[in-house]
Parts: structure tokens; C-alpha cells; sequence
């Protein structure tokens, strides 16, 4: 704001002007001195106000001083005022300088990354359909305590897991489930490592295995599903991504993430799930965090092993479970999945993982007196992921995390498939099924001859709870090198 002197009016001053109305000396001195008085009152009462705006700000109110009005005291008055002002005008550009909490950078805020969350990048895999059912003609013939981790804790692994546990059932108790206990299957962590070191996320690891296969390399048998979140790109320095620096908060929000997500609170909240195993890993950008729950309805005494073409396998049920599918009491459906590498781009085009190609069913033999009037295959219907094996292997893999989202986005967006299959029935040489105990031999030949080496997932059918679900889930490598690093507890 300008301030004009008023000692100086003369016309002949660079920038002045004349009074008007005024054509003596004495006037003039007359009209300054009483000009000069309401000037003064003006300009002490606009003081006080920017003293007020001031002290409202936090800046305070110093006292303003008082002079005489008239003649050279009025000068040194307005003098005073004009370097006042310009030393408060310093001295508030210091304290925005200085003050941290109004401290700016100029370049822009790194982003804050919430990944998308993956149960295969963040996905639903589609509910098993049960293989057809052969209807011949026979013609004669405790939840753990509630942990807090202080911001200047460093969480242990054990700790972390536990925080997510109670978040899971925290989760489980608002639907009235029953909570889940913390389960000893490694794969969960061997895959959330595997994801970090890889640069990826999803169900599908580079090694070619699905959940179900790390799982079972780990020394598990039961039904099971995975719940996975993450980054799916190496990041780059350039990105500038925001580091994490409360791992125990990251944590939890990407439990969050994944309870708020449709599909894997199902997982989450489903009453016939009895563990959970979970998997964490971190780096300075990220953490991955795999959940994989399993039940616990089956008890095997002989795994299913193939010696030869000859498929066998014993058991009981266990925590409530029937054999009660239908009128043979055990189901069991034989599916294929091709074991071979995978590369970045293969996982991160696919969204979910399934049981595979649905190949054959074991059925029980015809009674004493009887045969089965036709073995035909019986075309059946499924629900069907998209394969990694389906995407060429040099696919380009994201590489920031714009480019991993826009690909989450569309992968995300694609349906479950419709499939069928030609389904063979295969007859067992032995089967001795109740409603609570199986022994099964068959002979797998014609299975095996129509895709080779490979895995073979067996999925085992039964009742719980008056609904019928999958029971047990257990692959069979065939003729393929199973890969290491899923270690058994």
C-alpha cells in the first residue's frame, strides 16, 4: 500500500498535488494540521484492526506508540509507522519460512500406493462344480487376545500374524461365524516371499503352482482358498512411492483392503473354513499379505498316490463331515492343470484360479449281479478362470503401478467363464465307502493317456452341515518335478 507524505504538498514535488479550495499559505497550514489530525485518528483506528486480524492469526499484538500530531512530530509519527510495518512484514515472511508447519517443498507429494488387493491380484475363484453323477440303467447280470502395537513398535512376524488373525475374526463374529485358529501350513508365506521377490501378485507363482498345489506341497489335504494383496510391478526410484513406515498400519490396511472387497470377505467369513495360514512379507514400498484358510474334514490314513496308472487312497471324516453325496456316498472328481514356468506377464493377465480341466469322476463299481448299461462320457458344464498357460509367455509385465492398476482394472472386470467337458466315468476296483470311511483303488489309465504329465488335483466331495461342499482337495504331480521350497511343518 502507498503512503503519501502529507508534510508535502507543494504541486512542485514529483507526484504531489494541489489542495483545492486553498490559495494561501496559512489556509494550507490550517487545512494540513486538521487533515492531518483525522488522518492520524484513521490511521490509529486501522492499526488496531490489523492488530486484531493479527493476534487472531497467533501473530500477537504489540502497543502501538502515540506522538503529538502536529507539525515534525506527526513526520516522525508516519515515519515510524511506514518502518514498523516494513519490520513486521519481515518478520512474518521469516515465520512462514521457518515455521515446519507451514513448510512447502516445491516438487509434489509422492502418491500414496493402495494397492489392489488379489485373491489372484485381488479375485474370486469360482465355487467347484461337482462332476456328473452316473445314473445307469443297472440290467441284471479360541481366539487369541487383543494385541496393540505402539507406532514405535517393531512388530515381529509372529505379532503381525496376529494382528491380522484377530482381524479376521473380528470379521467372522459380525456374520456370527465361529472363528478361525491360526494354522502351520508354510505356503502361505513361501508365496507371500515368492511375490515380493518376484516383483508380482497373484494366486499363480512363477513356479507354475496354483494355492491349492503350494498348499499341499506344504503338507496340506483340505479344502482350501487363498486371499492375496500387493504390488504387482517392481518399483522404480523414479516412481517416488511412498515408503512404508508403520509396518504394523500397513498391515492392517491391507487386511482392510481385502475384508472390504466382496469376494474376499466371502472367503473371510465362510462358516465351513477352520485355519487360517497367513503369509507377510515387506519391502520398503509395500507389503504382501496372503491368507490361506483350510477346513478340517478329512483325516487321511493312505494320501492319494498314483503307483503306476493305479490311483488309491483311505480315510475318515472328521469335524462333522458326512459321505452322503449320493447313493455311492463318496464323490470324486479328477481335474488337470499343465505344470510348467511362468512368467510376469502370464500372472498378472489372469484373475483367478480354479481346479483346472475337469477330466474324469470314480464311480463305484456295479453291484454283484449287475453292470453299468453305459459308460459314455457325460458332457458337463463348469466355471472355468482364465489359464496363465492360455497367455503368451511374452506378454509384457506391468512396469509402474499405473500400468499394474489399468491392467487389474480390465483382468479384474472379465467373468468367469463358461466351460464344458466331456467327463469320463472311471469305475473303481475297490471301493469301500460308508458314511464316514473311504478306501478307493482305480485304475486312471485313460485319464492319464489323454494329457500326460502333468497335476492332477482330486477334489473330494462330501456333506457338512447339511449342504454339499468339497471336503478335501489334494494334487497328484505326475511325471513333472514338483518344485521345492514350500517346506512341510
Amino acid at each position: 500500500m502507498r503512503i503519501q507524505n502529507y508534510g508535502e504538498w507543494e504541486g512542485d514535488k514529483p507526484g504531489g498535488h494541489h489542495p483545492p479550495n486553498c490559495t494561501c499559505y496559512a489556509c494550507n497550514e490550517r487545512r494540513r494540521a486538521r487533515e492531518a489530525a483525522e488522518e492520524e485518528t484513521r490511521r490509529a483506528a486501522e492499526y488496531d484492526r490489523r492488530m486484531a486480524r493479527a493476534k487472531a492469526r497467533g501473530q500477537g499484538r504489540t502497543t502501538p506508540a502515540t506522538t503529538s500530531p502536529r507539525g515534525g512530530s506527526l513526520r516522525t509519527l508516519l515515519l515510524c509507522l511506514f518502518f514498523m510495518s516494513a519490520i513486521v512484514g519481515v518478520v512474518l515472511a521469516a515465520v512462514i519460512i521457518i515455521d515446519p508447519g507451514r513448510l512447502t517443498t516445491a516438487s509434489p507429494p509422492s502418491p500414496v500406493v493402495a494397492p489392489p488387493p488379489t485373491e489372484e491380484a485381488s479375485t474370486e475363484t469360482p465355487e467347484p462344480t461337482p462332476g456328473p453323477t452316473l445314473t445307469p440303467t443297472l440290467v441284471p447280470g479360541t481366539p487369541q487376545p487383543a494385541l496393540t502395537l505402539g507406532p514405535a513398535a517393531i512388530p515381529t512376524l509372529a505379532e503381525l500374524r496376529r494382528v491380522v488373525l484377530q482381524a479376521i475374526n473380528g470379521q467372522r463374529s459380525r456374520v456370527g461365524v465361529s472363528p478361525v485358529t491360526l494354522g502351520t501350513n508354510g505356503a502361505a508365506q513361501a508365496h507371500a516371499e515368492a511375490s515380493r521377490d518376484g516383483c508380482f501378485t497373484g494366486h499363480w507363482g512363477l513356479d507354475g503352482t496354483s494355492p491349492g498345489m503350494r498348499y499341499a506341497l506344504a503338507g496340506g489335504s483340505q479344502v482350501n482358498a487363498e486371499n492375496a494383496t500387493g504390488l504387482n510391478h517392481c518399483v522404480r526410484a523414479s516412481e517416488r512411492l511412498q515408503e512404508v513406515t508403520d509396518l504394523a498400519a500397513a498391515i492392517a490396511d491391507a487386511q482392510e483392503s481385502l475384508a472390504g472387497s466382496p469376494s474376499h470377505h466371502r472367503t473371510m467369513v465362510s462358516p465351513y473354513y477352520e485355519k487360517v495360514n497367513i503369509g507377510i512379507a515387506w519391502d520398503q514400498h509395500t507389503v504382501w499379505l496372503v491368507q490361506q484358510f483350510e477346513g478340517g474334514y478329512v483325516q487321511f490314513e493312505q494320501l492319494p498316490t498314483l503307483k503306476g496308472t493305479v490311483l488309491s487312497f483311505s480315510g475318515q471324516t472328521t469335524g462333522g463331515a458326512s459321505l452322503q453325496y449320493d447313493r455311492n456316498g463318496l464323490k470324486v472328481d479328477i481335474y488337470y492343470h499343465p505344470l510348467e514356468p511362468l512368467t510376469r506377464g502370464q500372472v498378472a493377465d489372469v484373475y483367478c484360479a480354479d481346479g483346472g480341466e475337469l477330466l474324469g469322476t470314480l464311480i463305484a463299481p456295479a453291484p454283484p449281479g449287475y453292470s453299468y448299461g453305459s459308460l459314455d462320457p457325460a458332457h458337463t458344464p463348469y466355471g472355468r478362470c482364465r489359464s496363465p498357460h492360455s497367455v503368451p509367455a511374452d506378454t509384457p509385465a506391468p512396469s509402474s503401478y499405473h500400468e499394474a492398476k489399468r491392467k487389474y482394472d480390465v483382468v479384474s472386470s472379465l467373468p468367469v467363464s463358461p466351460a464344458s467337458s466331456l467327463v469320463e466315468f472311471v469305475v473303481s476296483r475297490r471301493w469301500r465307502v460308508d458314511a464316514t470311511k473311504f478306501d478307493v483303488t482305480a485304475n486312471v489309465r485313460d485319464l492319464l493317456n489323454m494329457k500326460g504329465p502333468g497335476v492332477y488335483r482330486l477334489l473330494f466331495w462330501g456333506t457338512v452341515g447339511g449342504r454339499v461342499q468339497v471336503i478335501a482337495d489334494y494334487p497328484i504331480f505326475h511325471e513333472v518335478n514338483a518344485p521345492g521350497g514350500y517346506a512341510r511343518p
